[in-house]
């Protein structure tokens, strides 16, 4: 709303204007009285004093005039402004009635219109919210954008249903694993096969000394691809059925979190397998389910190139793994090898810090296999994994299909939520994540 922030701060100084306008035509009067005394006083006119009376009705006259182009400019610029807040609320209502999802607070996005837009607006989220409580079916379009942790999301109406009848979910059971706010994230929504290239050399090769009137030597290139195709997911929740006691909108919200709880659940699940299944990532194989004080050092450095250390690569674990880091303790002083730093703003995320000099941030996630707690067997076994998490991509077609009925636990008195998405995910990049993977039996 930059424009109508403009035309008001221009408003605003034709209206300082004009009221130093009418100022100085006020003292202009008084000195016109004055002028008056002494004409009444004086037995003929001076020249001096007929200067004075010309000079005066001129500067009237110059005000006058000023004044009338400042009220004139006021008018033009109170149409304009009006003008531009027609448009943007109906801009608005477009908006919401394409992707409601696009629009997370609409009294934020008509900051600046005027008071029956915003009216306007509210009543017809207000209708929306009561159809999804009558009929229990709602379509959430922008799937990628709903996703998002609401730790990250700038939804603050997830916070709003604290008197709500529903399910308290306890303490760390409605947190989970932020990898999908971290992997690549793209909206395929009219695609079919959505195919990504990624290049398929291992590492770029110095070119070898070529005496001059030579050919130098080429270095090697090549490109593969990546297909990842639309599969159909389906995600449940459940909710106290004493919500539909409540306000449309709050019913609406809690819903929507519900679904958005499960789906992250879903979507987690597809990532992580996805990810353990690529054949693009390096295995790290080891023989033991000990964690010791260089697995951490050898973890780090084996990741990336001959050149780099990559600072933005993540390490994913089960939390067995991570109480099994804590335990790690030195030979002589029998002190702590890694110190564990949960993040405050999110608690399934932190930092590991290798006491001997190297850290990573670590991410929490109950799909990924423990390595502390596996048993070697005749098959390797996938564990931790570590990479940067642009390395995945989660694709996401068409909307998310939100449906709430009563049928399925009628007797426990909940709410069934649920959902259904297309998706797929899979690792695009070569080398994308060393897993390190305990090796099978000889």
């Amino acid at each position: 709303m930059l424009k109508i922030k403009m035309l008001r701060s221009k408003r605003s100084a034709k209206l300082k204007e004009l009221t130093q306008l009418r100022s100085k035509r006020t003292a202009q009067q008084k000195r016109e009285e004055e002028l008056d005394a002494a004409l009444e006083a004086a037995d003929e006119v001076s020249p001096d004093l007929e200067q004075q009376v010309n000079d005066l009705a001129q500067e009237q006259q110059n005000v006058d005039d000023a004044i009338a182009a400042a009220t004139a400019a006021i008018a033009e610029l109170d149409a304009a402004i009006e003008a531009e807040e027609s448009a943007a609320a109906d801009a608005l209502e477009t908006a919401i009635q394409t992707d409601p999802e696009e629009v997370d607070d609409p009294g934020e996005y008509v900051a600046g219109i005027r008071p029956g837009a915003r009216r306007s607006t509210a009543a017809g989220r207000q209708q929306r919210a009561a159809q999804f409580q009558r009929t229990g079916r709602q379509q959430i379009r922008n799937v990628p954008q709903f996703i998002r942790s609401p730790l990250l999301s700038t939804d603050a109406t997830l916070a709003k249903p604290i008197g709500v009848d529903g399910i308290n979910d306890g303490v760390g059971f409605g947190v989970v694993s932020s990898i999908i706010d971290m992997v690549t994230v793209e909206d395929c929504t009219g695609m079919g096969t959505h195919r990504v290239a990624y290049d398929n050399v291992d590492a770029a090769e110095a070119a070898a000394y070529s005496p001059r009137g030579t050919v130098p030597t080429e270095l090697a290139s090549g490109f593969n691809f990546i297909d990842l195709a639309p599969s159909d997911y389906a995600c449940i929740s459940y909710i106290d059925k004493g919500i539909r006691k409540v306000t449309p909108l709050l019913y609406e919200e809690k819903v929507r979190a519900k679904a958005r709880t499960a789906l992250r659940k879903r979507l987690s699940k597809i990532v992580v397998d996805s990810i353990l299944a690529s054949s693009l990532n390096v295995a790290q194989s080891v023989t033991a389910t000990t964690i010791g004080p260089s697995f951490l050092s050898d973890l780090i450095l084996s990741y990336g190139g001959d050149e780099e250390i990559e600072g933005d690569a993540v390490l994913f674990l089960s939390k067995a793994d991570l109480k099994a880091f804590a335990a790690v303790r030195g030979k002589n002083e029998y002190l702590p090898v890694y110190s564990i730093v949960p993040s405050e703003g999110n608690p399934n995320t932190g930092i590991i810090k290798d006491n001997y000099g190297l850290s990573c941030r670590y991410c929490l996630n109950r799909n990924v296999t423990a390595l502390s707690s596996a048993t070697r067997g005749a098959a390797a076994i996938k564990t931790m994994f570590y990479g940067n998490p642009k390395a995945a991509e989660l694709d996401i077609w068409g909307e998310l299909d939100v449906e709430v009925s009563e049928g399925y636990k009628f007797a426990e008195g909940l709410l069934t939520v649920r959902g259904e998405v297309t998706a797929d995910a899979d690792v695009v990049m070569k080398n994308g994540f060393v897993v390190v993977t305990l090796a099978a039996n000889a």
